[in-house]
């Protein structure tokens, strides 16, 4: 029995490739790249805005070209989350 079906692999797959020919296209255009999954902005994993905001403005402050939020375990969010509790 088969997870995941071939048509779904063949979509997920594209839809990496495009979100990582995308990220290198704009970090080529010296551009600074932050990926928020929709996971930490709503649903059972949401965040609360207010550490969401503190993470973009820890990233943002931070000399790093690429980040990503995907949940609490993400180090954006992490890093952040250590800022918020000094």
């Amino acid at each position: 029995m088969q997870l995941v079906e071939p048509l779904w692999l063949d979509k997920l797959k594209t839809n990496c490739d495009r979100d990582q020919r995308n990220i290198r296209l704009l970090r080529e255009r010296g551009w600074r790249v932050l990926t928020v999954w929709e996971c930490i902005l709503k649903g059972k994993t949401a965040e609360p805005a207010t550490s969401v905001a503190a993470a973009v403005k820890a990233w943002l402050a931070s000399d790093e070209t690429l980040g990503e939020m995907s949940g609490a375990l993400s180090p954006v969010y992490a890093h952040a989350h250590q800022e918020l509790q000094r």
